[in-house]
């Protein structure tokens, strides 16, 4: 029996990764929210150094500048899956602490990294006062939901279509 961890590569359902990569594309400048936070920390993390673990609280906002960071959860019988590799230009958590829920995953720097941190109140401050950022997030989380929407939708279809 292979206690290996299973690996695949950042999918496109992952939601932090599709979020960061349409706020990038669409060009909302998150960097308004690091540039002007004056509670912004950034830190090197060695590799294999973890930035959060799965089922913990979310406590701020990752952005990875540098590196490269995994995302590992655990199945029902205890074996780790690393279910996305996130490269540089990425959020971390984002969604986590936008739905005020526990993170989906433990995110561990797969080489060294280096990594900004906003706290989780500091960004909802300059949410509220970045309007126009806010609106860009909230766009790019109703396009994803109507993408979501669209794959179920072709799921069921798929399974019409066998089913005959």
């Amino acid at each position: 029996m292979n206690n290996m961890p299973e690996t695949r590569t950042r999918k496109s359902g992952d939601i932090d990764f599709r979020l960061s990569f349409f706020l990038n594309r669409e060009g909302t400048d998150m960097n308004v929210l690091f540039t002007s936070c004056k509670k912004v920390r950034t830190s090197k993390y060695a590799t294999n150094d973890v930035l959060y673990y799965e089922d913990t609280d979310p406590s701020g906002l990752y952005f990875l500048r540098e590196g490269i960071v995994k995302l590992i959860k655990k199945g029902e019988a205890g074996n780790e899956t690393t279910h996305s590799v996130v490269t540089a230009d990425c959020y971390l958590g984002l969604c986590s602490m936008i739905r005020n829920k526990k993170h989906t995953a433990t995110a561990v720097a797969l080489e060294d990294a280096l990594i900004d941190y906003i706290p989780k109140n500091e960004f909802f401050r300059l949410m509220a006062r970045y309007p126009s950022t806010s609106h860009k997030i909230l766009v790019v989380l109703c396009r994803l939901l109507d993408d979501a929407e669209d794959e179920i939708i072709a799921l069921t279809d798929k399974s019409i279509k066998v089913r005959q």
